[in-house]
């Protein structure tokens, strides 16, 4: 159940998390996509690493269960940061942040099929139902361009969204006993290390790049903030308040990378952006305690309420 007390962390997180979008449909034009993630996620190691050494804390030590940090860092990290770089460069910030909202409806499915963590009621199959309708409302406009390329933008960002939603359960059905800054530092160290490799063999030989000056500067501001503060702040919640209500964070996103990507880059503000908007953010809160019991008032009125209640 999510206190109001934990609400501005809620709030926190998306903040932080909201202009990831801007800034890589801006860099993703100088700096190929596993190139730009390798980037990110090593200033945030730096900034990370740099942060425990000052205040003396051993992240080192939680290599003793380094499986568990790999597994959480390809899942978490690698594979969405990286969907994430690709997919932006066919779909516009704005509509990867609202993609981005559907993260708790595979939340919910995740955490009930694979993890065997809740049982599903009525009310959370049809906001299961209701958030694909909002992302069914973002995608039929990209396949009516006639421009294949944007189906295929779509589709990578749906699976980043699915992604972080496992890696979401995964980390806090293993790694909930962690310090979340040890956990973190580990986790951008480890990804880090992992995307080397991947960044030399496909892009290295084939792409000479020298981005601007600002391009990398704000690459840095996303691997600093965007991504260390971030995910900082996701495991510190993660332990107050727990996975599916953290992953209630990315609900907030869209509205967020909405303004960002109309205001410094003068996307579009379109009919089926805000329809997806609302239908997506209208299934997530129906997930919530507050949503459900609104609904069940107004299927009572309306005198569609079962005797039996949620089954």
């Amino acid at each position: 159940m999510l206190k109001t007390k934990d609400l501005p962390g809620i709030l926190l997180l998306a903040l932080l998390w909201s202009p990831t979008f801007l800034i890589v449909r801006i860099a993703i034009h100088e700096i190929p996509p596993i190139s730009l993630t390798l980037q990110r996620v090593f200033w945030g190691a730096i900034v990370l690493v740099i942060l425990c050494t000052a205040l003396r804390k051993n992240w080192l030590v939680l290599l003793k269960k380094w499986w568990l940090f790999v597994a959480s860092t390809i899942v978490l990290n690698a594979i969405p940061f990286t969907l994430c770089s690709v997919g932006e460069i066919y779909i516009d910030s704005s509509t990867a942040g609202i993609i981005e909202g559907s993260t708790p409806i595979f939340t919910l499915l995740f955490a009930r099929y694979i993890f065997k963590s809740r049982d599903i009621d009525r009310f959370q199959v049809a906001a299961i139902i209701t958030g694909f309708i909002g992302l069914l409302v973002i995608f039929l406009p990209t396949v009516n361009d006639g421009n294949p390329t944007s189906s295929i933008g779509f589709v990578t960002l749906v699976l980043m969204a699915a992604f972080f939603a496992f890696g979401f359960l995964f980390s806090e059905r293993f790694l909930k006993w962690a310090p979340a800054l040890e956990s973190v530092t580990l986790q951008m160290v480890l990804v880090t290390i992992i995307l080397v490799p991947f960044a030399h063999y496909f892009e290295h030989p084939k792409e000479c790049v020298h981005p601007s000056w600002w391009v990398l500067f704000l690459v840095f501001l996303l691997g600093a903030v965007g991504t260390s503060a971030a995910w900082l702040t996701y495991f510190v919640m993660v332990k107050r308040t727990g996975a599916k209500n953290v992953a209630l964070a990315t609900m907030f996103m869209p509205i967020f990378s909405l303004f960002w990507g109309r205001i410094f880059l003068g996307e579009p503000i379109t009919w089926y952006k805000i329809l997806g908007i609302c239908v997506v953010l209208l299934s997530v809160f129906s997930m919530s305690l507050v949503g459900r019991e609104i609904v069940k008032r107004l299927l009572s009125l309306l005198g569609l309420q079962s005797k039996e209640g949620d089954h």
